[in-house]
């Protein structure tokens, strides 16, 4: 299954063949279930009633978090494995292949604004003025929202498989060999490793 997710008593995770399955934890009981069109092994994302996940297909897919009815599916055409993000009423997700894609959180209409020529492992972090993204080669990017642009970019050089945090004024993020880099939000600077 994907990480699961909770939200009051219910839990929601998403299952290797092909579903999103909603449980409620104090009866133990499924409350729904949605089939998607493949197996769902991105964290769910669970915001504004919704529940959004991407599948191995390439499908992104928004349901109700009460009742397990579609939203909306908007495909990218490529596997996913990593959990979107929202930033007020977009949400933003990456492909496997490195393609980042923005969908109306609304409508599921959607585009891809950006192409990263590398894979993606790591779920994108959001705070009020960035995207952040981490390829798996140790690329940092920062995607300004008001434009769907990038922002600023940073090759750290080492293997990279895990979600950044974000902080106040830094981005960090830990590599495959055990080093956490500090970097600055602002023009994607590096501030210190250890």
């Amino acid at each position: 299954t994907s990480t699961p997710a909770i939200l009051g008593d219910n839990l929601y995770f998403g299952g290797l063949s092909g579903n999103i399955i909603c449980i409620d934890v104090s009866s133990n009981q499924e409350q729904w279930s949605y089939d998607t069109s493949a197996s769902v092994r991105s964290p769910l994302l669970i915001a504004d009633g919704q529940v959004i996940a991407g599948d191995t297909d390439g499908d992104v897919m928004s349901v109700k978090t009460d009742t397990g009815e579609e939203n909306w599916v908007y495909s990218t055409e490529e596997s996913i494995r990593t959990s979107a993000v929202l930033f007020e009423a977009s949400v933003y997700i990456g492909t496997d292949n490195g393609r980042i894609h923005i969908i109306d959180a609304d409508s599921g209409d959607g585009e891809e604004i950006s192409m990263l020529n590398t894979e993606l492992s790591a779920s994108p972090v959001a705070d009020n003025s960035a995207v952040y993204f981490v390829t798996t080669n140790g690329n940092v990017v920062a995607i300004d929202p008001t434009e769907n642009e990038l922002a600023w970019e940073l090759s750290i050089e080492a293997s990279v498989s895990a979600t950044p945090a974000v902080g106040n004024r830094t981005l960090y993020v830990g590599t495959e060999d055990g080093i956490v880099i500090a970097i600055n939000k602002v023009n994607g600077n590096e501030r210190w490793s250890i």
